[in-house]
């Protein structure tokens, strides 16, 4: 899709989102995508969810929610395929989570710190390989 595509149906989703007419149900089923879905459903399921967190922060911003996108779209599974849609989407639903307090004891900010961690992996270009042109 275009970036004019992509920015119609974020508006979409937004207002969908705003007027709840999107059972949680889909949300639940988008989330299941995520977190075991072959890569490209992976990157996509997550995309729609960053686009819906436009609306309400809170489809994305829990620890439960931060560890799913941790864990599938900037852990091993990531890494190994170098699947960078999966790795900007998750990007993209990390813009809609509220900035954590610095507290140790807080899950969610240390659900963030391992976030920020992978994120500065990426980054750097820690999970490239030299030999291969496309990354």
């Amino acid at each position: 899709a275009t970036v004019s595509e992509l920015a119609s149906i974020e508006e979409a989703i937004s207002m969908l989102v705003k007027d709840t007419r999107i059972p949680a149900d889909v949300f639940g089923s988008l989330w299941i995508a995520t977190a075991t879905g072959p890569s490209k459903s992976r990157a996509t399921a997550l995309h729609v969810l960053a686009m819906a967190a436009n609306a309400d922060r809170g489809v994305v911003d829990s620890k439960s929610r931060l560890k799913t996108i941790l864990d599938a779209a900037l852990g091993d599974y990531t890494e190994e395929k170098r699947d960078w849609n999966l790795a900007h989407s998750a990007a993209l639903a990390l813009q809609r989570v509220e900035r954590a307090q610095v507290d140790p004891s807080c899950a969610k900010y240390l659900v963030l710190e391992r976030v920020m961690e992978q994120l500065c992996a990426v980054a750097r270009g820690d999970w490239c390989v030299d030999t291969v042109k496309s990354d």
